[in-house]
């Protein structure tokens, strides 16, 4: 009888007043099984929904109407011809999102993808004063990339950091919570609240690295896909040679094991990840095996480009919304240069 909107779910419980919302299983089970939030409209609210990316929503007296106005699918433009045109369109990306009434900084995670932010911003933009903010914890911890980040010393004038641990995640889990209002998956959330924290009182941009991973394969199990587009092409011998090289390269067996877990038919795979997840109860899983759309779109992908056009569809977003609430919660806007429409288009070309 009523349509309430808001650009955040904690509005809409208010507005709801706790009378007309209820936990939503299927994604709980989706979270649960999967690691996964914010793969399709569902929240974790039976009647609260999100509108999709580069989609529009029409109301017209009892009528809803949703469109999709732009589909990433359907604008793959050209692919780079060298990787000096990789670079030319990356810092016209970079150019664009440094523009700024107010003071502009830069995560910098010791990750690739903010180094790569950085090492522009500093190389080719002539800003030798940016204010970059880094998550440690300290040598030999893990996560900890700070032998990375302190190869900037000297090349960044301004480098701040922070030092996430247990005691402060407990301390901040209230404040923590209400900025996602929602679940997430591990605690890689936190360190970013807490580099938005930092950098509050420093600038008012941030420059965020979000999105290579997605475009380019960052991910270990991103082998997996490829496995299994050369399997289909009779490439047994450059599956073995890729294998190979993958391990030594990694020293894991995540690449050739993920390639055997994406060829399972969609009951097998649950059946191993409700095995791996013995703490969720069985009868829970017998009435949701099955009905969850990640399988179908995100881990059943016949290659490695349409893996990663799946990712951006069914899996990335989360990250977005993650930065967009916690910067948002100081105060703060993120920027993502890898995310550049035209940048994305010719990568997913190339």
């Amino acid at each position: 009888s009523k349509f309430i909107f808001a650009s955040d779910i904690p509005p809409l419980l208010v507005a709801l007043n706790g009378s007309e919302y209820d936990l939503n299983l299927q994604i709980l089970y989706d979270f649960l099984l999967y690691n996964r939030t914010n793969h399709t409209e569902e929240t974790f609210f039976k009647n609260i929904k999100k509108l999709q990316h580069g989609s529009k929503i029409k109301l017209s007296g009892n009528k809803i109407e949703l469109d999709r106005w732009y589909n990433l699918e359907n604008h793959i433009g050209n692919p780079f011809i060298s990787k000096d045109d990789f670079l030319s369109e990356f810092n016209s990306s970079i150019e664009l999102r440094l523009r700024s009434d107010v003071s502009v900084g830069a995560a910098l995670s010791g990750g690739l993808d903010s180094s790569s932010i950085v090492s522009c911003i500093n190389k080719f933009h002539g800003v030798k004063n940016i204010h970059t903010f880094s998550a440690v914890y300290g040598k030999g911890q893990r996560g900890d990339e700070s032998n990375y980040i302190d190869l900037y010393k000297g090349y960044v004038e301004n480098m701040h950091f922070v030092h996430p641990t247990a005691d402060t995640l407990y301390k901040d889990m209230n404040n923590f919570m209400t900025a996602l209002s929602e679940p997430i998956p591990g605690t890689s959330e936190y360190a970013e609240y807490k580099v938005m924290e930092l950098a509050k009182d420093h600038v008012t941009v941030i420059l965020n690295g979000q999105g290579a991973d997605e475009q380019m394969g960052g991910y270990i199990y991103f082998s997996g896909f490829l496995y299994k587009e050369l399997f289909k092409s009779l490439k047994w011998l450059t599956i073995l040679k890729e294998m190979r090289q993958d391990v030594r390269n990694h020293g894991t067996l995540e690449g050739p094991l993920s390639f055997i877990y994406f060829s399972l038919p969609p009951i097998l795979k649950d059946f191993l990840l409700s095995k791996k997840n013995s703490y969720i109860k069985r009868d829970f899983l017998s009435s949701y095996t099955g009905s969850d759309s990640i399988l179908n779109k995100l881990y059943d992908s016949d290659n490695l480009k349409q893996s990663l056009i799946n990712h951006f569809e069914h899996k990335f977003e989360h990250h977005l919304l993650w930065a967009d609430k916690s910067g948002m919660y100081f105060s703060m806007e993120a920027r993502f240069p890898f995310l550049d429409h035209k940048f994305v288009h010719r990568v997913m070309a190339s």
